[in-house]
Parts: C-alpha cells; structure tokens; sequence
C-alpha cells in the first residue's frame, strides 16, 4: 500500500475518526517523548570537576551540609567534596554563588585520611543514590541526592 492510497483512505474517513486518529497518535508521541526523558536525563551538573582556577577540597559534612551554604554547623556522617571556583549551579534562592557541597556517592579511594585535605583534577560523574560506598562499604544517606561519585583525583601538594 502507498502513502498516497493511505492518505486517500484517511481523507475518506469521518470527521470524528479523523480527530481519534490525530489525537491517538499525538498521545503515542507524547508517551514516547516522556519515556525518552525520563531514560535519558542526567543529574545537573553542580560544578565543574577540572576547573584548574577552582579549589576541591574532602570534608565530611554530608548529606545534611550538601548544597551552597558554605557556612554549615555540625559534623555529617558522610563524605563530600566542597567546590570554591567559578561556574556553580545556579540556585533561584541563593542567587549567584562560587560555593557548592556535595555527597561522595562512590569511592574506591579510602576518604578519612584526606578530610580537609584539597584536590584536583578530579575524574567522576554525578549519579542519583541513596548510599555511600567508600571502598565497598555502604552507607544510607536517605535522600536520594545528587552525588558524584569519584573515580580518580590528585592531591594538591602543600
């Protein structure tokens, strides 16, 4: 069958079977736009992870201090890479910010040693997660958050 048969039969077609149709088919697109959303969305990247102007440094006051309050009271319970440099994520609340916390989500590198120690070029990507695991052992965070998870980083030489 050709194109010109089909659109000859849809021509001949009631009014109220064409609009079915137009609204059929407008539904399918739609459930297949949002499908392709929600499988290809990504987390919004909250600052750069190479930025060789900006400073990382590991603390561990997570999840409860993630975010752009850099001024946080109290220790977390889980590990974070603070960012100081250009190129934040902006917040509508905080306004224009160079400051940003965030959850470690993963880790093959033991954190505790370097907490308060500042690294770079660091290797990784944000993820969604409930846990953090630190060399395979997890922990829940609640949430989910946004985290990173870490790959590989340098220390900065003091």
């Amino acid at each position: 069958m050709h194109s010109k048969d089909m659109f000859r039969k849809f021509l001949k077609l009631k009014l109220w079977q064409k609009a079915l149709l137009v609204v059929i088919f407008s539904f399918v697109v739609f459930v297949a736009w949002f499908i392709y959303a929600i499988v290809t969305d990504e987390p919004p990247h909250f600052f750069p992870l190479n930025n060789s102007q900006g400073k990382y440094t590991i603390t561990k006051n997570c999840p409860n201090g993630q975010g752009w309050r850099e001024q946080f009271s109290g220790q977390g319970y889980a590990y974070c890479v603070e960012y100081k440099g250009a190129d934040v994520f902006m917040n509508d609340e905080s306004g224009n910010t160079n400051f940003f916390r965030i959850t470690v989500g993963k880790s093959a590198i033991d954190l505790e040693p370097l907490i308060g120690k500042e690294v770079k070029s660091i290797e990784g990507k944000y993820v969604g997660s409930r846990k953090q695991c630190i060399q395979d052992k997890c922990v829940d965070i609640g949430g989910p958050y946004v985290v990173l998870d870490v790959n590989s980083f340098e220390l900065v030489d003091e």
